[in-house]
């Protein structure tokens, strides 16, 4: 019973180091908190391939980790692949009205191939290595098809965000994004981000949680 109390707490703390609670961290950024998709979305602009995706999304002062999770239907049940993300972020200031530009740096990134078919495309045309249900880092990766370019190719992301009303909207995503003269000049507000009281299951295994 005492070793269950202990894994319990320490659980817990991984959580609240993970999602940036602010007795954990008092280094709180202009978007800090945790944010995710409200509904199912086309995926077109973060995926060549198409199909539909969720986003999950967390922020502070100087990081932000993101969990995109692909479906091959449009009610998002039926998980294809998912993406990890994390890197360092900074804010370079309004860009426009109650918009901030952020930079998101290239950092490591991870996949996990969920269906047979998406594991041999991935095999065949990214890169040895992936196994079914098997997170494979692809940080230095570049496959476009699948939203993965490495840190030479694409050291930083220059978007565009906007937190009203209790959600976020980031610019449309895409790989031009990696120039700072294609950071988009308005977000998207057809895909807007609630916040998420929950945290993610990778941070704290024992939670089982997933978008």
């Amino acid at each position: 019973m005492r070793a269950a109390t202990v894994l319990t707490l320490l659980c817990l703390v991984s959580v609240a180091f993970a999602i940036n609670l602010p007795f954990f961290n008092s280094d709180l950024g202009p978007l800090d908190g945790t944010y995710y998709s409200t509904t199912c979305e086309e995926s077109s602009s973060y995926f060549p391939i198409g199909g539909y995706i969720k986003r999950w999304y967390s922020f502070d002062a100087v990081e932000y980790i993101a969990r995109i999770e692909h479906y091959t239907d449009p009610s998002c049940t039926n998980v294809d692949f998912i993406l990890l993300l994390e890197g360092f972020v900074n804010y370079a200031g309004n860009v426009a009205t109650g918009s901030i530009a952020v930079n998101m740096e290239t950092g490591t990134a991870k996949l996990i191939p969920l269906k047979n078919a998406t594991k041999d495309s991935l095999n065949m045309f990214c890169g040895s290595g992936f196994a079914l249900g098997v997170e494979r880092d692809v940080s230095t990766m570049n496959c476009p098809s699948y939203g993965l370019l490495s840190a030479a190719v694409c050291p930083m992301r220059y978007q565009l965000a906007q937190k009203a009303n209790g959600m976020m909207y980031l610019g449309v995503n895409s790989h031009s994004l990696c120039s700072l003269d294609n950071r988009p000049g308005s977000v998207d507000t057809s895909m807007p981000l609630s916040i998420n009281p929950r945290p993610a299951a990778r941070y704290c295994r024992c939670v089982g949680w997933r978008l």
